[in-house]
């Protein structure tokens, strides 16, 4: 898994910002509203670059690796992220990988992913969804570069096509996770119960146990937005339950050996 996201990245990688249009640059940077202002701006085409090739190695291990299949894709790349310290320091950027894929995978879908989505999100999140979805449909529908299409960024006739592409894709990813992630939202996930089907229910939180205890379910993800909703919250629970009762100089150490 580890060697066929590497080789991902390695494609990702012929993409640069070198040359990328200033003003976009300005744009995104007067549009950043967050306490961590100073140092992103201080660092915007790296971090630009950064999270443009994130989720283009995701999206080519996911077309390439996993034949298109959202399903197992989800189910298996969340029984292994869970084992890696990094990714349960910064869980919100995983799982807005896995939202930005959600999205992306089909297009001639958009509209039904859009309700799955927003059926299994919680009344507070509504608006936000909605205003990311907006914008992830129009950057798809208007093709740019043909956004993700490997044939045209590799080739040097469309290669500023492209990068302009993937500038405006990581301007909207940016918005989308400083929006998203506030504290009202993330109590939401936290706190609010979601109802629901009686066995659709139970079928999430067995798959959810599975991922997290590394076990393989053979069974297709019922509903995959709210399975990895009850992940994060899983996540969550158990952070703040260490925060209100361990002691403060050992709360990292055990955040980070969580399962």
């Amino acid at each position: 898994m580890t060697i066929a996201h590497e080789i991902s990245h390695s494609y990702a990688r012929r993409i640069r910002f070198r040359d990328i249009d200033k003003k976009l640059l300005e744009d995104f940077s007067k549009n950043v509203k967050t306490k961590s202002d100073k140092s992103i701006e201080k660092h915007m085409s790296t971090y630009i670059n950064i999270m443009a090739e994130e989720r283009f190695a995701e999206w080519f291990y996911f077309r390439h690796f996993y034949n298109g299949d959202i399903y197992f894709f989800l189910y298996n790349i969340w029984r292994t992220w869970l084992r890696l310290p990094q990714v349960k320091s910064n869980i919100e950027e995983y799982l807005s990988r896995s939202v930005f894929i959600m999205a992306a995978h089909d297009i001639e879908n958009f509209d039904k992913i859009k309700r799955q989505y927003r059926k299994s999100s919680y009344e507070e999140e509504r608006p936000v969804i909605d205003g990311y979805f907006t914008k992830q449909k129009d950057i798809l529908t208007k093709n740019l570069g043909k956004w993700f299409n490997e044939d045209k960024i590799f080739d040097k006739n469309s290669i500023e096509t492209a990068k302009k592409s993937f500038f405006i894709m990581s301007n909207m990813i940016a918005g989308f996770e400083l929006d998203y992630f506030n504290e009202k939202l993330r109590n939401s996930i936290c706190h609010t119960e979601k109802k629901g089907e009686k066995n659709i229910r139970r079928k999430i939180e067995k798959q959810k146990n599975a991922i997290i205890s590394g076990e393989i379910v053979k069974e297709n993800v019922t509903n995959p937005f709210l399975l990895i909703r009850e992940i994060v919250r899983h996540y969550y629970d158990k952070e703040n339950y260490l925060i209100k009762n361990v002691s403060p100089n050992v709360i990292m150490a055990l955040i980070l050996s969580l399962k």
